[in-house]
């Protein structure tokens, strides 16, 4: 699934906080035994603590781990269902900053938790703005 994500944070020195909500704008089909599964991503949202290690004055490496929650929207041979799912997350990124502007790419993974519970592993790539 594809999504939009906004992102705010702070930072002190190595450590911050961020917090994170995203919004699905594409959604996905899989095919099982001839049976096609449309999966939504309704939204997502999570918080995290990160640390920073500078590696040059404009270049920063970033882990972060936080806690987040999910909810999804499927439909298969036209039976709906959704699910709201929290996970542990977890990853890692780097951003490049010239001024107050950078820009920002990183990896996430989503233990998902409870019966069923999957994984999901993201990417992204964001235009940082600091004030």
């Amino acid at each position: 699934v594809g999504a939009v994500t906004g992102r705010v944070g702070w930072r002190s020195g190595y450590f911050g906080v961020e917090g994170e909500a995203s919004k699905g704008v594409k959604n996905d089909s899989s095919t099982t035994a001839g049976v096609t599964t449309d999966t939504k991503l309704n939204y997502q949202y999570a918080g995290y603590v990160t640390g920073t290690v500078p590696v040059t004055p404009n270049l920063d490496i970033i882990g972060r781990v936080g806690y987040g929650q999910t909810k999804f929207e499927s439909t298969t041979a036209g039976v709906s269902s959704k699910d709201k799912a929290d996970s542990v997350n977890y990853g890692v990124g780097a951003q490049y900053s010239w001024g107050a502007n950078g820009i920002r790419g990183d990896y996430t993974r989503h233990d998902y938790r409870g019966s069923g519970a999957d994984t999901a592993n993201t990417w992204s790539v964001a235009y940082v703005r600091k004030f």
